[in-house]
């Protein structure tokens, strides 16, 4: 029972976690499979469209904002499960996949990378906390446009996609919980934000052949012209507002399941454990080939198994037992 003088816990955010979190194990299960199947690439598009830079948003809106210290515990728990995730997958490859264990400190090509930019994000918002914060977002974003340009920096440090996304995750430090959740609580934004979110699900479905040039956008880690020769700066621009609309039409949506809703809120209150042991469960299924398996035996159905997957990943990770480990690493720090 929540005491009078504390703050009632706003439901919303967890049931929108539990829903992120499950779109992250499934876009993760599809990635490598998206070329051959055009359903699983409509799936790819939709899902990368708003999931991480949603995610994103929501992490910045639960950021300390009030604090004079910087939380440099938080800040090495990111660091030190990210290296952690790292290693351990790069030992699974060794033994499973009996291939020379491949490690770079500086470079993460992986799934990975949202811990790390975690990191990034805390220290960058609280250095400019008292800067001007309509400056602050239009630089961010003016960056996140002009990067695409240069080729050289990609994976290394993660610093394409946290260059790419930090737009987002800015505007979520500079906003409340509450602030957010009043603005989008309106009758007038319901019927238009599931409208919205249905019609971009068309376009992903209809006209996946003209719009598949996106994938390397939604991801945020390539470079112009690794996606393509005609690919700018506009295009990424495009990308951000697809991604700005999609993710407030699914808070709009979100807002009215504010509410205690079992198994969905608490899992969404475990995402950190989730995403730290999904890659290495994926890794594991990808050994036993169990995704070529079902789109070669099930071509027209496999997308809805990799949703059952998915789903029954993040139920089974959510379990207090995979959050053991974490909570002892998390216990451990003292800085």
């Amino acid at each position: 029972m929540e005491s009078s003088n504390q703050k009632p816990r706003l439901y919303m955010y967890d049931n929108l976690k539990f829903f992120l979190i499950v779109l992250v194990v499934i876009g993760h299960t599809i990635t490598s499979d998206v070329v051959q199947n055009s359903t699983l690439k409509s799936m790819f598009i939709f899902i990368y469209s708003f999931h991480m830079p949603l995610f994103l948003f929501i992490s910045g809106l639960f950021q300390n904002k009030n604090s004079n210290t910087l939380n440099r515990k938080k800040i090495v728990t990111y660091i030190i499960l990210g290296l952690m995730v790292k290693m351990l997958v790069m030992f699974i490859d060794g033994i499973l996949f009996t291939s020379r264990p491949k490690f770079s400190l500086f470079n993460e090509d992986g799934l990975f990378w949202y811990l790390f930019v975690l990191a990034y994000y805390n220290v960058i918002c609280y250095i400019l906390r008292k800067m001007d914060k309509s400056l602050v977002f239009f630089l961010s974003m003016l960056l996140a446009l002009l990067i695409g340009y240069d080729d050289s920096i990609g994976d290394f440090l993660c610093l394409s996609r946290a260059i790419v996304f930090f737009p987002f995750y800015y505007v979520g430090f500079c906003l409340t919980p509450k602030q957010v959740m009043d603005f989008c609580n309106k009758k007038t934004m319901w019927i238009p934000s599931i409208l919205l979110v249905f019609i971009w699900l068309v376009v992903t479905t209809v006209y996946i052949d003209d719009i598949y040039t996106l994938r390397g956008l939604f991801t945020g880690r390539n470079s112009y012209n690794d996606i393509s020769k005609e690919c700018d700066m506009l295009d990424r621009l495009i990308a951000t507002i697809i991604s700005g609309i999609v993710s407030l039409s699914f808070i709009c949506i979100s807002v009215n399941f504010n509410r205690y809703i079992p198994i969905v809120s608490n899992i969404g209150q475990r995402t950190l454990q989730i995403y730290f042991w999904h890659s290495i469960l994926l890794k594991l299924l990808r050994y036993l080939t169990v995704f070529e398996r079902l789109e070669d035996r099930f071509p027209n159905l496999c997308w809805i198994l990799f949703i059952v997957i998915g789903i029954a990943i993040t139920l089974c990770l959510s379990m207090n037992i995979f959050n053991k480990p974490i909570k002892y690493i998390m216990n451990s720090i003292d800085v």
